[in-house]
């Protein structure tokens, strides 16, 4: 019904049947655009994408106003429905090309593919230059078909019998479709000079880009030059060569000139790795990108420096002296009057700094990097927001992290006030929520630049500290706590000692943990192994105050706070892996860091138990993080350990359970674990071990055990292995050996030799 439909309405020119053909295309896109209906035959296929072929080549009348671009100044034009079933039939060809035309694409047939590619495809292309051809001609046609119909060649381009048809076409293709769109329009001059914020937005617009004809016709390029070398890549470099070579009269040829240094910007992949026009890269940089540096027009200087914002500068090698006059120039744009040029030079030291065949880059910013760092904050607070600089500052700071100690501080405090403004902006504001995120992130850099110099920290808590509680105390800033912990683990990590102010901060990371710690939990805990494993004395001392509603205040431990969250997630009736891995490693850090907590392991044993209870036997992994928790609390205090298992009337279970998990445990950290928590036993007298516990004994001291139908003889190997991993090799003494050496050492370090750098680890394996 509805084919016959269109059928009828496509040769009627008035806006209400062009109303109809759109919606009668928009359904068809929506029917095919995951798979084709079953019923649906390959005649009738051909019948509907002949009348969309219909609607593609129906003539439409000219505007009445258009600008020198070829643009419609008149609403009327722009919201032409008949334009609407242009754009949506164009979609349904690209779709079918790179679907249903494919025959490696699982939703297509191998007869269905034959089919589009040999009858119906050659008729789709004729009617896809011809829209490209409306602009050439004089004529209008919006953006949108353009970019589509330059998406639909992209993938004609892929097959070789689509490849044929299109080559004598190539020099349209390329000379008046491409070319065309890499020169500068009315509009893009008046936007530039007049409303450059707004020009910024467009070139940033990661969406725009996507809908932009011109994004389409540099990829277009491409490929061509990519896959069809043969064919285009000699003419296209002739062609834009006779373009750059002669000094322009008047402004159309500057723009004409732009665009070849367009084409060449587009074209970095293909030239930076291609041997033969690598070795000329150098003579095209210093003939035509370095004197743009100097050229009057500020689109001109903004080309050259986009020209040094990609491949050219990471992959290809230049002499120093013209690396020199690169960063020279680069420094000079800084301070350029145009902000598109200043903002666009500020993002391209994100690419030059990566030079890295020389030292001359960094030889020549190093005297100059405080006036440099000052620029780039001059540079944000003209351009807005924006991430792209805030990155560029990053991967700065991160190439000089040597020099970066003296600034780290005032860096700090800047960025900190960015990100503040960046919150004041409205939470829809997508640019001010990714540059407020790139702020912490640069903040983290410093924070690693700087790890030499703990003596800084301490301004830099002071700093930071209002901050991080912000983010942390609630779910409003959910995008930024995963860049909160990182700042946290940094300033544990690499400062001298954990600062009473850092501890300050504790109560608020479990307050918030409640809010985002399921989202969060592997960066929560690499956070708690660095606090607690550096300052284990600290963390079992510590307490905070909180005041009560009838006036009083309440001491609670920080100990306390770490079990109710504990509570908290292993007396869930839905828990997760991550979580459960999360609660098991935060016990475990603090019975392999800390002494003075035998108060907690009976507490903490029960909820182990409790969750072992209601786990699956068909999920081994949460089993074996349970028992490494139980592990844990054998080689703290293997007494008191026994003891709790025995009054919970679990202690048999729980052994058994270890001995059959003994295999499942592949990681040298999961056996180290489970060696240095069976090892503890053997410092009690056996006689006053459990029943069940002597049987481990056993099996330990006598390996001939093994041979009289004990039911793990699997737990042996892994108790060799890993204690000859964790103590060296096994002999009459290891026992012992172990106890007084590496329970303290490696039980600590996860088995690493019991640094808190080490310790650390023990999260991120």
């Amino acid at each position: 019904m509805l084919r016959e439909m269109l059928h009828q309405l496509v040769g009627n020119i008035s806006d209400d049947a062009g109303h109809m053909v759109h919606l009668i295309v928009k359904t068809f896109w929506s029917s095919v655009q995951c798979s084709l209906p079953p019923h649906m035959t390959l005649e009738e296929i051909g019948s509907w994408l002949e009348l969309f072929k219909a609607v593609l080549t129906k003539a439409l009348p000219e505007p009445m106003h258009v600008d020198g671009d070829g643009n419609a100044n008149d609403d009327e034009t722009r919201r032409n429905p008949w334009w609407k079933a242009k754009k949506w039939t164009l979609q349904v060809f690209c779709r079918f090309y790179n679907v249903y035309g494919n025959p490696k694409h699982s939703n297509s047939t191998p007869e269905l593919s034959g089919f589009f590619r040999g009858q119906v495809a050659p008729h789709l292309l004729v009617a896809v230059l011809e829209t490209l051809s409306l602009r050439p001609s004089g004529r209008y046609c919006p953006d949108r078909i353009v970019q589509l119909s330059i998406m639909y060649l992209q993938e004609a381009i892929m097959s070789a019998m689509a490849y044929k048809q299109l080559q004598p076409h190539l020099d349209f293709v390329l000379f008046k479709v491409v070319h065309p769109l890499f020169c500068l329009t009315e509009a893009d001059l008046d936007l530039f000079h007049n409303d450059p914020h707004e020009y910024i937005r467009q070139c940033s617009d990661v969406l725009g880009e996507y809908l932009n004809p011109v994004f389409a016709a540099e990829g277009l390029l491409v490929e061509l030059c990519t896959k069809r070398g043969k064919d285009c890549v000699v003419k296209v470099l002739s062609f834009y060569n006779d373009l750059l070579v002669p000094t322009p009269a008047n402004e159309g040829q500057w723009i004409q000139k732009e665009a070849a240094l367009h084409a060449l910007c587009a074209l970095d992949s293909f030239l930076t790795l291609s041997p033969p026009h690598q070795a000329q890269m150098e003579s095209v940089i210093l003939s035509h990108v370095l004197p743009a540096f100097e050229n009057p027009r500020g689109y001109m200087r903004l080309r050259a420096v986009k020209m040094l914002s990609r491949n050219y500068m990471t992959k290809l090698v230049f002499a120093d002296s013209t690396m020199s006059h690169v960063v020279n120039y680069l420094l000079r744009c800084l301070q350029d009057p145009e902000l598109p040029v200043r903002i666009e030079a500020a993002k391209s030291f994100r690419h030059v700094v990566m030079y890295n065949h020389s030292t001359v880059v960094q030889d020549t910013l190093r005297p100059l990097l405080p006036q440099v760092l000052d620029q780039f904050f001059v540079i944000m607070d003209d351009m807005g927001f924006g991430d792209e600089v805030v990155l560029a500052l990053d991967q700065l700071i991160d190439s000089f992290c040597d020099e970066v100690g003296p600034y780290a501080v005032q860096l700090v405090v800047r960025l900190t006030q960015r990100f503040k403004q960046c919150l004041d902006k409205d939470e829809d504001d997508e640019d001010a929520c990714f540059t407020a995120a790139s702020c912490l992130d640069t903040i983290n850099t410093i924070l690693m630049s700087i790890y030499s110099q703990s003596e800084l920290f301490e301004p830099l808590i002071d700093a930071l500290l209002p901050t991080l509680h912000l983010i942390l105390s609630t779910d409003a800033y959910m995008d930024f706590v995963e860049s909160a912990l990182d700042i946290v683990k940094s300033i544990a990590y690499y400062s001298a000692g954990i600062h009473p102010k850092v501890w300050a901060l504790f109560p608020t990371l479990f307050r918030g943990a409640d809010l985002w710690g399921s989202e969060y939990m592997h960066q929560l805990v690499v956070v708690l192994y660095s606090l607690i494993g550096r300052d284990a004395v600290g963390f079992v001392s510590a307490v905070f105050q909180v005041n009560l509603p009838n006036g009083t205040t309440k001491r609670i431990r920080y100990l306390e706070l770490v079990y109710n969250m504990v509570r908290r997630i292993l007396h869930k009736e839905h828990v997760d892996d991550e979580e459960v891995w999360g609660a098991c490693a935060i016990i475990e850090c603090i019975f392999h860091n800390c002494d003075g907590v035998d108060v907690f392991i009976p507490a903490a044993l029960q909820l182990i138990c409790f969750r072992m209870s209601r786990t699956p036997t068909n999920e081994p992994r949460m089993l074996t993080q349970l028992l490494s928790a139980v592990l844990a609390a054998m080689r703290s205090n293997a007494a008191l350990t026994l003891t709790a298992l025995e009054k919970m009337k679990v202690l048999e279970p729980v052994v058994k359970a270890l001995e059959k998990n003994a295999e499942l445990r592949t990681t040298l950290t999961e056996q180290k674990i489970y060696v240095l928590g069976i090892m503890a036993l053997f410092g009690r007298p056996a006689a006053e071990l459990p029943l069940p516990v002597q049987v481990i004994c056993a099996l330990e001291s006598h390996p001939a055990n093994s041979k009289m139908g004990f039911p793990a003889p699997n737990l042996r190997n892994v108790c060799v292995g890993g204690a000859e991993n964790a103590c060296g090799p096994i002999g009459p003494n290891a026992a012992s050996h172990c106890s007084t050496v590496t329970t303290a050492g490696c039980a600590r370090g996860g088995g690493g030799g019991g640094s808190w750098r080490e310790r650390r680890d023990i999260a991120t394996n």
